[in-house]
C-alpha cells in the first residue's frame, strides 16, 4: 500500500498542475504548440523540484536512504509519465475541447 501512495500523490499532482497549465494557457490565448512546450517544462522541471523537496523532507524525517531514494525516483516517474500523457492529449486532441473545458471553468454564474 505504501508503494501506492507514493505514485498516486505524484499522478495527483500532476493531473492538477498539468489541467492548471493548460486552461491558463488556453485562456490566454496561447497556441497549442505553446502549450505543448509548456506542459514539457513542467513534465521536467516543476516534476524534479518536487520530488526533490519530497526526497529533502524524507531525509530530515531519517528515513531509510534507499526507501528515500525510491519514494523519490516513484514520484518523479509518475508525474512525469502524467504530464507526458498530457502533451499527448494536447497534441492530438482538438482544441474546441480545451475551449470548452476553459469556458466551463472560467465561466461566471449569472
Amino acid at each position: 500500500m505504501a508503494q501506492l501512495a507514493r505514485f498516486t500523490f505524484g499522478a495527483t499532482s500532476a493531473i492538477v498542475t498539468s489541467t492548471g497549465m493548460i486552461v491558463g494557457l488556453h485562456a490566454a490565448g496561447a497556441s497549442r504548440a505553446t502549450i505543448v512546450s509548456g506542459l514539457l517544462v513542467l513534465a521536467v522541471a516543476d516534476n524534479l523540484s518536487d520530488s526533490l523537496s519530497i526526497h529533502i523532507y524524507q531525509e530530515s524525517e531519517h528515513t531509510e536512504a534507499r526507501a528515500a531514494f525510491r519514494a523519490t525516483v516513484t514520484n518523479y516517474v509518475a508525474r512525469f509519465t502524467v504530464s507526458c500523457t498530457f502533451v499527448g492529449w494536447t497534441w492530438v486532441l482538438p482544441a474546441a475541447g480545451c475551449s470548452t473545458a476553459t469556458s466551463t471553468i472560467t465561466s461566471r454564474p449569472a
